[in-house]
């Protein structure tokens, strides 16, 4: 008998509504979709709930962007980042874009497609 693995959840850093209910529509209802609105809870979440992917909305954040996705990768190597804002804050990922550390980059105003 083959046991089937646990759906990790995706974590959401972000306040904005529409972009938590537009994650939660498109994504695979066996991974639930957790939100937090603050970045001081983030690494709690992640650690309480095995997030697989986290979802970091820029307008949520304190702490400059690379340096969060840079922390985070480097705690949580396995974790799948996503980021979610402007053209400006996409620019200053690139890097960590092209190195694979942040895995997409999502322009805000979020849409489905």
């Amino acid at each position: 008998m083959r046991l089937a693995g646990i759906a990790k959840p995706l974590m959401v850093l972000s306040s904005d509504e529409q972009l938590i209910a537009a994650l939660r529509r498109v994504t695979d209802p066996v991974h639930e979709v957790l939100a937090t609105g603050a970045e001081v809870e983030l690494s709690g979440a992640l650690l309480a709930h095995h997030a697989g992917v986290a979802v970091l909305d820029c307008a949520a954040l304190l702490t400059p962007v690379a340096t969060l996705t840079e922390r985070l990768h480097a705690q949580f190597p396995e974790l799948v980042l996503v980021v979610a804002g402007s053209i400006d804050e996409q620019a200053q990922l690139a890097e960590r874009i092209a190195d694979g550390a942040v895995h997409r980059f999502l322009h805000k105003p979020f849409s489905e497609q």
